[in-house]
């Protein structure tokens, strides 16, 4: 793997080649949404002043494991 710097409209951003492909990990689309943000609509977030490393996916929020189904079961599991 090889690094590849791209600097957009947005501002710069540095991803990777693997096999003549470039990728790209976890670009945000929004702001994340705390305080003031929180429980509103997404805030568009099209510029950032510092290189966003995108050679990886960030670390995902904790989250239940939790089916349909199971939230609507009868029996415990």
């Amino acid at each position: 793997m090889t690094s590849i710097t791209r600097h957009t409209k947005a501002g710069t951003i540095i991803g990777q080649i693997k096999q003549h492909c470039e990728t790209y990990f976890g670009i945000p689309y929004a702001y994340p949404p705390i305080n003031e943000r929180r429980f509103k609509h997404a805030e568009l977030k099209t510029t950032w002043s510092e290189p966003l490393h995108a050679d990886q996916f960030k670390a995902i929020p904790p989250q239940h494991f939790n089916t349909i189904d199971a939230f609507y079961s009868q029996h415990p599991e």
